[in-house]
């Protein structure tokens, strides 16, 4: 701490001026392109089943990774009893 803080004279800190938000230059912005499509409901139906049972796959997935996990952490466990022992 210096010696105005101190003795209570610090000098009060004062924030720099807000900056204006940055304006975009819209030169170079992309021109959007429109495409009417039309989807069929099978479509949709695929993918409500997809989100429906991608919780199986992820499941299995991660029981997966829970395991390696296990296995890395029982590999650990017999290293650091084995540095102990030495």
């Amino acid at each position: 701490m210096t010696i105005a803080k101190l003795a209570g004279q610090a000098p009060v800190h004062k924030r720099p001026p807000a900056r204006p938000p940055a304006t975009p230059s819209h030169e170079n912005a992309p021109v959007p392109v429109v495409v009417d499509v039309e989807l069929d409901q099978g479509y949709y139906d695929r993918g409500i089943a997809a989100r429906r049972n991608a919780h199986v796959h992820l499941e299995d997935i991660l029981d997966g990774i829970e395991d390696e996990a296990d296995k890395l952490l029982a590999d650990l466990l017999v290293i650091l009893d084995c540095a102990e022992i030495n």
